[in-house]
């Protein structure tokens, strides 16, 4: 991974980072591999001897996990992580394609 891809933001974890600054700063993790923002709004999805509640916004595992170790997620109260300090500075950052 180049020097640049880890001081900077992909597109996806930029949004990520937006989201979550405007709404409380937490992430939390829903059935079937949801993150999404405490208190987001849902849907229902059902199948053959399953229901789950789909949040309208969410991200995969993978940027949550690299956003941790960026640094930019850390570990609250139980399962909540909570974005860090430095935030801001990551969203002035030029985003990586």
């Amino acid at each position: 991974m180049s020097r640049d891809r880890r001081n900077t933001l992909s597109t996806t974890q930029h949004e990520a980072v937006l989201m979550l600054s405007r709404n409380g700063g937490r992430i939390e993790r829903w059935p079937g591999g949801f993150w999404t923002y405490p208190g987001c709004v849902s849907s229902t999805a059902k199948g053959p001897g399953w229901t789950y509640r789909v949040p309208v916004w969410w991200v995969p595992t993978q940027t949550v996990r690299s956003l941790l170790r960026k640094g930019l997620l850390v570990h609250g109260e139980g399962e909540i992580l909570v974005l860090s300090a430095d935030w801001d500075e990551w969203l002035a950052r030029p985003v990586h394609v």
